[in-house]
């Protein structure tokens, strides 16, 4: 389990992709797959590891989709609700 955490406050990046990248790449590494040792079994085994779950806040789920917040004229996440 590889669990990333991110704190908001007055100084957080305006750019969250670049911070993002880096575990972007690890995880296509992991996904196409990594030769491990099995010790047990004296032999060479393939680990892959998929990602399964993202969950977030409101705040941090807008940040991550590029979204403009629930204050603005276009707020809904799931659809294209326009407010009046």
């Amino acid at each position: 389990m590889i669990l990333i955490g991110k704190v908001p406050g007055p100084r957080e990046p305006d750019d969250l992709d670049s911070f993002l990248h880096p575990l972007i790449e690890e995880l296509k590494q992991l996904e196409d797959g990594i030769l491990t040792w099995n010790a047990h079994l004296k032999k060479e085994n393939i680990l892959r590891t998929h990602l399964i779950v993202v969950t977030a806040d409101m705040k941090a789920r807008e940040k991550l989709m590029k979204h403009t917040g629930n204050r603005s004229s276009q707020y809904c996440t799931y659809c294209m609700v326009h407010s009046i």
